[in-house]
């Protein structure tokens, strides 16, 4: 087994796999809160490994990464993690496939609950795929999509400048 390829990590972040290592975890240690917000921090999942999630927590970055499998992958943003950036994208790559993959963002603070989700797009979403969005207690599917035009899709009541989904999938 190879392992998910992980680069851009901080020093104050670690990585390490769940007991089933079917999950990759990206935790921040206790000074994370302090830390600069500047990494672009990047994770492919690889064909025929047992790592089909990536779970975030105690970090913030300027962006994230993740390429999926050709699998069911699952994205967790936990209570305490996000992007907080205003010049590059987070990329949430499901693959073309037709496993159901699942992005979830929990982060919210009192007076936004999308102050911690800056520029993330779900590419390749398909329609056995979901949208769950804990912060504000919603999942959304490929039926609640609204066209932006040119594949571009954005979520009800949610600024494109949050989430954007991009795919030629439905």
């Amino acid at each position: 087994m190879n392992g998910p390829k992980i680069s851009g990590l901080p020093s104050w972040m670690s990585s390490s796999l769940n007991k089933k290592e079917t999950k990759l975890n990206l935790t921040g240690d206790r000074s994370w809160a302090g830390q600069p917000v500047i990494n672009t921090i990047r994770v492919n999942l690889r064909k025929n490994d047992s790592v089909t999630g990536i779970i975030v927590d105690r970090a913030m970055a300027a962006s994230w990464r993740f390429n999926g499998t050709d699998g069911r992958n699952a994205f967790i943003f936990k209570s305490q993690a996000g992007a907080i950036t205003k010049r590059t994208n987070s990329i949430i790559n499901f693959k073309k496939d037709s496993a159901p993959d699942k992005f979830i963002f929990s982060n919210t603070t009192p007076k936004d609950p999308f102050n911690h989700m800056q520029r993330f797009v779900i590419k390749n979403f398909g329609k056995e795929d979901r949208i769950i969005l804990k912060n504000i207690g919603q999942t959304f599917r490929a039926r609640d999509l609204r066209s932006l035009g040119d594949n571009k899709y954005s979520l009800p009541g949610i600024s494109p400048t949050k989430i954007t989904v991009v795919t030629d999938l439905l």
